[in-house]
């Protein structure tokens, strides 16, 4: 099996290391950072530094993949940030073979309904969840922060939600099952638990995307404004906010089919903020390195979903809004 990993980031190194410790002899493995995609990269090898969860310190190669690492991938991983899956994709489009099984793992929602249709009704696509911490302090230097699994399942996008407005996400994902080999799901839940463990294969990922959604519309943003590590949202000051942001959430998942209990909302993200309670979450990192956030895919899909059904949404809004602002603000000082 090839696997080619598109993105260079925290994420991306990240699962670089996990298939390569985990690949069989017989696999391939190599990364194509997204700045890098339209050039050929041949026989071009260099080391990254990876700190493991107990502090342990070590160099570990990396082979870059060319074209022909992408036109014969059997797995494509884009772990690229939200604003740039579109244009990552695009750049080796014409070089992902049909039967080569796409990946998309960032935060955030709505990348899949910026694809061509003619891309997305072909190509097998899966989404992919983490909940493992990891920082890059320095290019080619990352740290794993903390433990966490991952998750995936079939990519349901806009397209077939719109087509199918009295069926269920379960049934939507039998649906898209059903229009490509058989042995797909089997197969890649196989290779992929294999390659990522702990991972797992769900049958309906959206209910987890949307869950995953609702705690980066609070944490995110919050920390982002108030420069402060996620234990910061449990302040008592932010108790009422961070239910408005949820229950607007539970009100907008279920225009689109989910079901979202707001005490259980309320109760996993005071979970999440203190299980994480050191980090600085990467809304945070990204405003203060002067950096593009995925704001518009987090409390800014809220809102458009919201304007979409005519449900107001003033929290996340005000809370895109605000981000949106804050991120200039840093570019332009």
């Amino acid at each position: 099996m090839n696997v080619v990993i598109v993105g260079q980031g925290a994420i991306g190194l990240l699962f670089y290391h996990f298939i390569n410790k985990n690949k069989l002899t017989k696999d391939s493995l190599t990364l194509r950072p997204s700045f890098l995609v339209s050039l050929s990269v041949k026989n071009n090898k260099t080391f990254y530094q990876f700190t493991d969860i107990n502090g342990e310190m070590s160099k570990q190669p990396i082979t870059y993949a060319d074209n022909n690492a992408v036109k014969n991938a059997d797995i494509i991983l884009f772990t690229v940030k939200s604003y740039q899956v579109k244009q990552a994709i695009a750049d080796i489009e014409h070089l992902i073979p049909s039967q080569a099984t796409v990946i998309l793992c960032h935060n955030g929602m709505g990348t899949v309904d910026e694809l061509p249709s003619s891309f997305i009704s072909s190509q097998p696509m899966l989404t992919m969840l983490t909940t493992h911490g990891c920082l890059k302090p320095s290019p080619l230097n990352i740290i794993h922060t903390g433990l966490g699994q991952v998750d995936f399942g079939l990519t349901v996008n806009k397209s077939t939600l719109d087509n199918s407005s009295e069926i269920n996400t379960l049934e939507l994902t039998k649906k898209l099952t059903q229009n490509f080999a058989p042995d797909l799901t089997h197969q890649m839940a196989q290779q992929l638990t294999q390659l990522l463990s702990p991972a797992k294969f769900h049958k309906n990922i959206t209910e987890k995307q949307w869950l995953k959604l609702a705690i980066n519309c609070v944490i995110n943003p919050l920390t982002a404004l108030h420069d402060m590590n996620n234990s910061g949202v449990l302040e008592e000051k932010f108790t009422k906010q961070c239910q408005n942001i949820l229950q607007e959430v539970v009100l907008v998942a279920k225009t689109q089919h989910i079901e979202l209990e707001l005490a259980t909302l309320i109760d996993t993200v005071k979970k999440v903020a203190k299980a994480t309670g050191n980090n600085s979450s990467s809304m945070r990192c990204d405003v203060t390195a002067n950096k593009k956030t995925e704001v518009d895919y987090i409390n800014g899909y809220v809102h458009q979903i919201g304007q979409k059904f005519n449900i107001a949404t003033p929290i996340n809004s005000q809370l895109w809004k605000s981000i949106t602002l804050l991120a200039k603000d840093y570019t332009n000082n």
